[in-house]
């Protein structure tokens, strides 16, 4: 098997394409941190979950573009981007992606108002009617069994 001459440095150039790529990943990860508030179970599964992306893409990219050998200027490669984006966006992307979600949570939480009072404003009336038609049925049971035992319209006979 022949390689030719741009196969290393083609490779490598992929490979920070593909740290961008983690890095992003990364970023989705820590956003989601925020949302979950620091819980702790959110936070494992997120590494977990986080981790095992990453070895699938690096295998994956190890398999396709490198005959699945992992060679270390590949790694280097996914290293220097992951880290190149981390100090120079990484501190702009976390604001942006906070200050995004607590304009989208101002906007949930005022369709959430608007809904709660609406459906209260039904429930209420539903709850009415209910109620009457239970004290309509009521009373037509009441109407209509005779001979109830210990019922208030039966009067006992004392001898």
């Amino acid at each position: 098997m022949e390689l030719y001459q741009t196969f290393h440095p083609t490779v490598f150039l992929i490979s920070l394409l593909w740290g961008a790529f983690i890095y992003e990943l990364y970023d989705i990860n820590r956003f989601l941190r925020y949302v979950f508030k620091n819980h702790k179970y959110a936070i494992i599964f997120l590494d977990i979950l986080f981790m095992v992306l990453c070895s699938v893409i690096v295998f994956i990219f190890s398999l396709a573009y490198n005959f699945g050998k992992i060679r270390i200027y590949m790694l280097i490669g996914i290293t220097i981007s992951v880290l190149t984006l981390r100090f120079t966006v990484g501190k702009l992307s976390i604001v942006l992606f906070v200050k995004l979600f607590s304009i989208f949570s101002v906007i949930i939480q005022k369709i959430y108002a608007f809904f709660k009072k609406v459906l209260t404003k039904l429930l209420k009336s539903f709850a009415f009617l209910v109620y009457n038609l239970g004290v309509i049925i009521k009373r037509i049971i009441n109407r209509f069994v005779f001979f109830k035992k210990g019922c208030k319209n039966e009067k006992k006979e004392q001898y």
